[in-house]
């Protein structure tokens, strides 16, 4: 009789005897079919991930992109870009070597960094506007022309360089002496050139050819500046003392202060016979402003027809214009091996707030490589750090510049000191030579002050900040600011301090209408300095203070008129005045 056999079914049995039979079987296979079964599966397994991870970043990836010339031409032209694509808001892009690219194009496009390997030309015959929320990079053979003095951007084209950034991006600059992606600027780098070359003016600012009373909505200057913008923005500068004294409810001095600097927007010009020229603005003047020798304000042109500007998103102009603190910028730097010229051009909410190298218009450590550079004719307001710094950078025309409402020292001169190990300055490492401030005017510097060192003002908020050997300083003029400062200031830096600025030029030089004092020296062991012809008057408290204790200062010619407290103030060892007019109300 046959025996019957019963099995109970179990499916996780069947399952592991399938799977050791097919391992079994493919340890059997020979090497290359092996590989053949494994590189299959890994494409089977891989793909399906690959293609959705490209969807879902697809949008993120495009925003990044890098595109590339590949051809000279003009840049609204396809054909010149890698793809055949325009580059459009978020594209980084690079200008190739040996191409030459004309920037033709009036965009509100948002790019990425752009790389200029060959040449970028702004045109000179349509209105151009870049716009980038990066840096913009003019490196080693690059060239970024916008314009040149044989070959000007022409008074009816507008060209514009736009920097667009988050208060995030702002707030992420770290500062200092060398490249920082984080920090968005315009660097033009070692074996690079940047040149810049707007209309050319006659002169950027005036002196005024009688008062202008308050109300009126004309006013005449000393000179022909008929070429200047109608629609254009001036300044009319304050000619009262901005201090005024008294007694309070203790017995204790105290002062309040009013600024009558008025910024108003050109409707007509009028050249006169005489040579004179009439302006007239878009709405009555609130003060009176003097236009009678020796008490003559000044107008000065701000606008030119290329224009650098930062659009700091989410922060009004009316907060960029009264909160100095929140005024973080993009910045320019010339690296030590670059060449080019900035002459003629408007540079608004450029500068970022207390971040050292980190300035409207400066050129780095340029050395020996700077000479023959000219910076001339531009324009610069509400900036966040500074006008124009020189840091150790030699033989520079400043002529002509107009700054307005500065974050700190207008027009700045910087060295690099050598410390000991108590942090005592006993040499320089560099300092820049042979500059030439000629004919420049600065108004109402404003104070600012750095957090990290429990409020330090810096440097005292003056137009003028005298610090290189063999400088020349003629025909300035400091107005107004707000803060401690004044018109000009020769400090007790490395380079003063050791004794090393010689050859200095101090001739035909003006400060009114400070809140401090005309001009402060305040020095040890310095080379002798003349000060010739120098007119301050009206300042708050002082015309001018010399100091500290052991030097030399010899005055000819001085006039210190109407001062609030003193004309003259000294404390250093040696002094000596001739040919000098001091008055007002308490005159030494």
């Amino acid at each position: 009789m046959a025996k019957i056999l019963s099995f109970k079914h179990n499916p996780k049995v069947e399952k592991e005897s399938v799977f050791k039979s097919l391992w079994e079987s493919f340890l059997g296979l020979d090497l290359f079919i092996k590989m053949m079964i494994i590189t299959s599966l890994l494409i089977a397994i891989v793909t399906p991930a690959i293609v959705l991870n490209y969807q879902i970043f697809r949008p993120f990836a495009q925003a990044v992109s890098s595109i590339q010339t590949v051809a000279s031409g003009n840049w609204f032209d396809p054909a010149i870009w890698s793809g055949g694509l325009l580059p459009t808001t978020g594209d980084s892009v690079i200008i190739s070597p040996n191409h030459t690219i004309i920037y033709n194009v009036l965009s509100d496009d948002v790019l990425g960094e752009v790389k200029i390997q060959g040449t970028l030309k702004f045109s000179r015959t349509v209105n151009t506007r870049l716009k980038t929320n990066d840096n913009i990079m003019v490196e080693m053979g690059g060239y970024l022309d916008m314009g040149t003095s044989s070959d000007f951007i022409p008074k009816n084209i507008k060209s514009e360089i736009i920097f667009v950034l988050t208060q995030a991006q702002a707030s992420a600059y770290v500062g200092g002496f060398g490249f920082a992606p984080t920090d968005k600027g315009l660097w033009a780098m070692d074996g690079s050139r940047w040149e810049v070359h707007g209309a050319p003016l006659v002169r950027t600012w005036s002196k005024l050819a009688q008062d202008a009373a308050a109300n009126s909505t004309t006013l005449t200057v000393d000179n022909d500046v008929s070429d200047w913008y109608v629609g254009g923005t001036v300044i009319i500068t304050q000619t009262s003392n901005p201090a005024h004294f008294f007694t309070d409810s203790r017995g204790q001095e105290d002062a309040t202060y009013t600024w009558e600097n008025e910024m108003r927007t050109i409707t007509a010009l009028e050249k006169l016979p005489d040579g004179k020229t009439k302006v007239t603005f878009d709405k009555p003047l609130t003060f009176k402003h003097e236009g009678v020798a020796p008490f003559k304000g000044e107008v000065a042109l701000l606008s030119r027809n290329i224009l650098f500007k930062t659009e700091l998103l989410g922060v009004s102009e009316s907060t960029l214009q009264n909160d100095v603190g929140t005024r973080k910028f993009a910045h320019t730097m010339q690296m030590h091996g670059s060449k080019g010229n900035i002459q003629y051009a408007e540079f608004k909410y450029m500068g970022h707030y207390l971040k050292l190298s980190r300035y409207p218009i400066h050129p780095h450590l340029m050395l020996e490589t700077s000479k023959g550079m000219t910076i001339r004719g531009n324009g610069l307001w509400y900036t966040g750090f500074r006008w124009i710094n020189i840091h150790s950078s030699d033989e520079i025309l400043i002529e002509d510049n107009v700054g307005f409402a500065s974050g700190g020292v207008g027009y700045f001169e910087e060295d690099d000191p050598i410390r000991d190990e108590r942090g005592l300055i006993k040499g320089l490492a560099s300092i820049s030579k042979n500059l030439a401030f000629i004919h420049n005017i600065g108004i109402d510097p404003t104070e600012a002050r750095f957090e990290d060192r429990g409020g330090v003002v810096e440097r005292g908020p003056v137009s003028f900040w005298p610090n290189s050997r063999g400088i020349a300083h003629l025909g300035n003029v400091g107005v107004g600011g707000k803060g401690s400062g004044g018109g000009y200031h020769h400090a007790e830096t490395a380079a003063n301090d050791i004794g090393t600025i010689i050859g200095e030029l101090f001739i035909h030089n003006e400060a009114h209408s400070t809140i401090w004092g005309g001009h402060s020296a305040w020095q040890n062991h310095f080379k002798p300095k003349e000060m010739i012809d120098f007119l301050t008057w009206r300042n708050g408290v002082l015309g001018t203070r010399l100091g500290a204790y052991v030097g030399e200062f010899y005055l000819f010619n001085i006039k210190a008129l109407e001062n609030g407290k003193k004309g003259i103030s000294s404390t250093i060892t040696d002094k000596f005045v001739q040919d000098s007019l001091i008055t007002g109300p308490k005159a030494d």
